[in-house]
């Protein structure tokens, strides 16, 4: 409806209970054990991994004084521990000897042309230890051997991971008079993690379901105050104002320890700041990535919402008017310099520098000889400017809709909404804008610039919305509706840290075969940042996001569906309709410094052909048309012997431009944009749920044992289930992009059989025909495209059994038994893509995690 705004997917709406004329409450319990898990397809330690869950709470309700003032409260907590696992590759003892025999070549990247031609090969493929950087010594010497055999996914590592969460809910309602009522809530969920990281002392991805290791802090905080005054009986008006604030810290396991200057001794990684410290990230091809992998750590977060919303509601025959306005305003201050290499630096190593220019695409093998040489392919750190990195944003919204009775068998909804995006600023200034024909970044507020940085935005954002329901007959009602929503995504996610608000120092290399820099020189320092009168130069080696000059057109979504629903013969219902969406204008990142011609790096980027800079820098724009196309289907009966059955079923397609996480082009060359346009990353074709409730067939008025103990015992029992089925997620099959040689482009494989055979295996074996794509070896991309095979699919069942007793008069207690994933079917993550890894093609985890195995729990509910 109009009245749902600011929002261009679901509108989700969450009531906290109220109390009443009696005391009403509840406790509960429920556990999780270790001794009731099965073991996860890839744990491979002998014992039987930890997990280990307690949840549990109460609540309570009643009044302070009859029909007029209630209370409620809640408590929950939660406290988790729980072993997690992870199988991943680190080098081998003769590799970090410098000792490749039998695997890929290796050249010596002091020999030959400057691009990767005519080079000699290392005498018996060894890097000699004359030649080995000091530095990738010193931090190889913290990473583990291998516990498994081969080259790749030889290390296995689990580590413990304690979660613990408490939250609490209050709610005060006040009947004023039979006229007006007020409310008050207030509600806090505050919760810790703590995570190891996979390599111990030598870092790597964080142990933690979903990644990130150290201490994970976080307390969100939500109140509220609402009002209802009824003016007449055809006259209503509403409105509240609401207040979240979320606190999030995040500090690595190093916190406080400047071991990339006093172990490593790296110069230019650290600093004076403790935000500074800990290990540099040392991303190798192939090979997990050493030190600390998470850039966007340390965090600090303060990020306030303000809400108001005002309603009136009228009656007039057979309309039914709403009337109203809501309005966010969104207040962020964060310290979260996650651009680039964050604040301890880093180094990538892509296998370039040891590869031969017209020779074979370049494998993890390479990559690593180029750590031992200390040879970069890219490298830089990252400084928050402006700290606290402030954001100030506003959403608002207008709406009028009209539900209208037309007959007894037609009603029609229809409205209208207006909404207004302006662009954000900072807390003491404006927005920054880059100037792509000067190489200049505007800070607005400053001098002559304008707070918005020279960009604008419509007001003409409306967004009309109709629905209808007609009952057709007794039998059949035929629902539909279009809608058309502004693209909600706010600027704030999408410009929260360009430059100077982040300086993401970026030291590219000028082609692909060719070292950006050597480890142990370190990394330079930046120069101050004089803001002036507000103009100012963008350092050549800085990242920056910006928007364009002019009006900002933003997009919107247009949603539409048409569904019949049915009563079939004996009581079934069925439903079934077309649910599609079309996104206009979608928000993505595209980059305007990507190199255009194949082979030519930096020299192929507009930008450096301008005014020498190679490093990244995108644009925020409007781009493009995605789609989702759906059959959506739903049967459910309800049977006289206590069976309860609801089935659905998805049949969609989503095609989009970016992918999911960030919203950024994976080709940006002008010429190559249209690759972007495939199946969307989240893409899930078919979709099959069903769900049952059954009444156990024992004890009085039942079939079997109505009489006797055992009847007794087992009467009132109720088992319930839910069966899933779904296809599988979208894979990319990438490649190194050595031979293409165009920055801010991701190369794809070249697919050499006319069709790609899915073995199905995982584990030891591949998930598809790896021999089906190759690396691509000219200058230019592959011919595979983005998202063009399919991952596994996956099926579950959960079970519960449980029955309520009547204690007393005013007590109950619930008591249940739950199997999640019953059945103990390994729930597979997508396998490797990458063209050139070890473990290309293999599927190395569960897409749940440690946690994706059989998981049974018990617990109790007593209600009064």
């Amino acid at each position: 409806t109009a009245e749902q705004g600011i929002a261009g997917g679901a509108a989700i709406t969450v009531i906290t209970k109220s109390g009443t004329n009696n005391i009403h409450g509840s406790a509960f319990e429920y556990h999780n054990d270790s001794a009731m898990a099965a073991r996860n397809f890839f744990y491979l330690s002998p014992n039987r991994p930890k997990n280990i869950l307690n949840q549990f709470g109460a609540t309570v309700g009643g009044p302070v004084v009859k029909n007029k003032l209630f209370y409620f409260t809640s408590y929950e907590g939660m406290a988790q521990r729980q072993s997690t696992s992870i199988i991943t590759t680190v080098p081998t003892a003769a590799q970090r000897d410098g000792d490749f025999t039998g695997l890929s070549p290796l050249y010596d990247p002091n020999t030959g042309t400057l691009d990767g031609k005519n080079r000699t090969a290392f005498l018996d493929n060894r890097v000699p230890r004359s030649r080995m950087d000091p530095a990738a010594l010193r931090m190889q010497a913290l990473v583990p051997l291998p516990n498994l055999p081969g080259n790749s996914r030889n290390y296995f590592a689990t580590g413990n991971v304690p979660f613990d969460r408490h939250s609490g809910d209050a709610k005060v309602n006040w009947n004023i008079n039979d006229r007006s009522s007020i409310f008050g809530k207030y509600s806090i969920m505050d919760a810790t993690v703590l995570g190891q990281a996979v390599l111990g002392a030598g870092g790597g991805t964080g142990l933690v379901p979903g990644g990130g290791s150290g201490t994970g802090h976080t307390r969100v905080q939500v109140g509220g105050v609402g009002y209802t005054r009824t003016l007449s009986p055809t006259l209503v008006v509403d409105g509240n104002v609401g207040f979240a604030r979320l606190g999030q810290s995040v500090v690595e396991n190093d916190y406080g320890k400047n071991l990339g200057l006093t172990l490593l001794g790296i110069p230019g990684t650290n600093g004076p700041d403790p935000k500074q410290s800990g290990l540099p990230s040392f991303a190798i091809s192939g090979y997990e990535t050493f030190g600390n992998v998470d850039t966007w750590t340390p965090e600090y977060r303060y990020d306030n919402v303000y809400t108001y919303v005002g309603n009136l509601a009228w009656t007039k025959g057979s309309h039914s008017f709403r009337l109203g306005v809501d309005i966010n305003h969104t207040a962020m201050n964060d310290f979260q310099p996650q651009r680039g290499f964050g604040p301890r630096g880093g180094f990538n190593f892509s296998g370039g520098s040891s590869a031969l220019n017209g020779g074979a695409a370049p494998t993890q093998f390479n990559a690593y000889a180029d750590f031992l040489l200390g040879n970069t392919s890219s490298y830089g750190k990252s400084y928050q400017y402006l700290n606290p990195m402030s954001v100030r944003e506003w959403q608002d919204g207008i709406y009028l809709q009209d539900q209208w009775q037309v007959s007894r068998t037609l009603t029609v909804t229809a409205g209208v909404r207006w909404e207004y995006y302006p662009i954000i600023q900072r807390a003491h200034r404006g927005i920054e804008r880059y100037d792509l024909a000067s190489n200049k970044v505007s800070i607005g507020c400053i001098g002559s610039v304008p707070c918005n940085g020279g960009t604008s935005v419509s007001s003409h954002q409306f967004a009309p919305r109709l629905g209808l329901a007609w009952r057709a007959d007794s039998n059949t009602v035929i629902r539909g509706g279009f809608g058309i929503s502004a693209d909600p995504y706010p600027f704030s996610r999408a410009m929260r840290d360009p430059y100077p608000v982040t300086v993401a120092q970026t030291i590219n290399a000028p082609n692909s075969y060719t070292a950006a820099g050597l480890l142990s020189g370190g990394i330079p320092a930046l120069a101050p940042i004089d803001f002036g009168n507000g103009v100012i130069d963008l350092p050549l080696d800085a990242y920056t996001k910006t928007l364009l000059p002019g009006e900002f057109r933003r997009g919107y979504v247009e949603s539409f569906n048409l569904t019949l629903e049915r009563r079939l013969p004996r009581d079934f219902i069925l439903s079934a309709g077309y649910v599609g969406t079309r996104s206009i204008r979608q928000m993505v990142f595209v980059e305007e410094n990507a190199g255009e011609v194949p082979g030519a790096g930096a020299a192929g980027q507009p930008l450096f052909t301008a005014f020498g800079r190679k490093a990244q820098t995108q644009a925020v724009v409007p781009y493009g048309t995605t789609n989702y196309n759906s059959l959506q289907a739903k049967l459910e009966r309800r049977f006289n012997s206590g069976f309860t059955l609801t089935a659905a079923y998805t049949w969609a397609k989503s095609i989009d431009f970016a992918a999911d996480s960030d919203n950024a082009l994976m080709f940006n060359a002008v010429f190559a944009q249209a690759k972007n346009r495939a199946v969307s990353d989240f893409d899930r074709r078919q979709n099959f749920q069903a769900g049952f409730l059954a009444e156990l067939p024992f004890g009085s008025k039942k079939p079997w044992l109505n009489t006797g103990f055992a009847g007794r015992v087992l009467e009132g029992w109720q088992v319930n289930g839910i069966i899933s089925s779904y296809t599988g997620l979208p894979i990319t099959v990438t490649a190194s992009g050595a031979s293409l040689n165009m920055p801010n482009n991701t190369q794809v494989a070249d697919q050499i059989k006319p069709a790609v055979s899915i073995p199905g295996g995982a584990g030891s074996t591949p998930w598809f025909d790896t021999s089906a794509f190759a690396a691509v070896t000219q200058a230019r991309f592959g011919n595979s495209g983005r998202n063009a095979l399919r991952g596994p699919g996956a099926s579950n069942l959960d079970i519960s059994l449980f029955r309520k007793f009547s204690l007393r008069e005013r007590y109950g207690l619930e008591v249940r038994g739950e199997a999640f994933n019953i059945t103990n079917t390994a729930h597979f993550a997508n396998p490797n893509g990458s063209v050139g890894s070890g473990s290309f093609g293999f599927i190395t985890a569960t897409s749940g995690g440690a946690a994706d195995s059989r998981v049974l729990r018990v617990g109790a509910r007593l209600s009064f």
